[in-house]
């Protein structure tokens, strides 16, 4: 008698649990007749709902990432924009004070064009440096203001960044928490009913599917415990580098000495040599 094998679903991320059940639902659809596939609505439509869910998410929070990344790279163009300005101004003092601004500002590089991660620490940088400025050349240039309002840009980017790294969004604590529970429930009461049907009322056709569908978990199973290897091995890898590291030092040291102590001193010459030498001397000198 075929069953379907238990498989946990609660501790897959939302990627690894959508392409787990996506699988499954096209193994329903494909494989058991009208009847069972109604029954089977509770799960798809779960499916569903957490696809959708993960979907909106991804988007509001890309969306909303990308306007305060926007708004950050606007600050620093108008920066840069009043610095040509004040460049070009009639009072001497304040193309003085541009010129402090410029040399300054010129000395990073267009965090704009740069990855998040690269642009921002330029940023973070370029805004620390301008503040070591006194607070009258910043006043003089009219930067003042855009300093603190860049400022205030980069830190709210910042701070949508760490909530998406920390995952502390609704990705984790709202809608798509509540679509996966709801998820691992159906999918757990379906193949509960899918096996009582199997020793109830089992044909051909859904004995295969049941293979079919623990050949997939045998599948999910195997690629888990790949994985758990890898990173096993990966961080043993970690930790005999580190090893190596530390070793190094002493092994280079000791191959230092070892090499002092071979190297052979140059030999200074034998008592009999220079006697030879000062007597060959001796003969060669003209007579007195």
């Amino acid at each position: 008698m075929v069953q379907i094998q238990s498989y946990k679903l609660v501790h897959l991320s939302n990627d690894e649990i959508t392409g787990y059940c996506g699988r499954v639902a096209r193994y329903i659809k494909e494989g058991l007749t009208p009847e069972e596939v109604e029954k089977a609505l509770p799960f798809l439509n779960s499916l569903d709902t957490l696809n959708q869910a993960l979907s909106n998410d991804a988007k509001r929070f890309t969306i909303i990432l990308h306007r305060a990344d926007h708004s950050a790279d606007q600050g620093w163009k108008a920066m840069s924009y009043l610095i040509k300005v004040g460049k070009m101004h009639y009072d001497p003092e304040v193309r003085k004070a541009a010129k402090q601004v410029e040399d300054i500002f010129n000395s990073f590089e267009n965090p704009t064009r740069m990855t998040y991660v690269k642009g921002y620490a330029v940023m973070i940088r370029l805004i620390a440096a301008l503040k070591e400025l006194p607070d009258v050349v910043l006043q003089k240039v009219g930067i003042d203001g855009w300093l603190e309002e860049l400022e205030d840009r980069v830190n709210e980017f910042l701070a949508l960044e760490s909530e998406k790294v920390s995952k502390k969004s609704e990705s984790e604590t709202g809608t798509i928490q509540k679509a996966r529970k709801a998820l691992v429930e159906a999918y757990r009461e379906m193949i509960t009913h899918l096996n009582a049907v199997l020793v109830l009322h089992a044909t051909p056709a859904f004995e295969a599917f049941a293979a079919k569908l623990n050949e997939l978990i045998d599948q999910q199973r195997a690629a888990a415990k790949a994985k758990a290897t890898r990173a096993k091995e990966k961080d043993k890898g970690k930790g005999k580098t580190a090893k190596e590291n530390e070793a190094a030092p002493k092994q280079d040291a000791a191959k230092g000495s070892d090499a002092a102590k071979a190297e052979p001193a140059v030999d200074a010459p034998a008592a009999e040599d220079l006697k030879g030498d000062a007597a060959g001397t001796a003969e060669n000198k003209d007579p007195a």
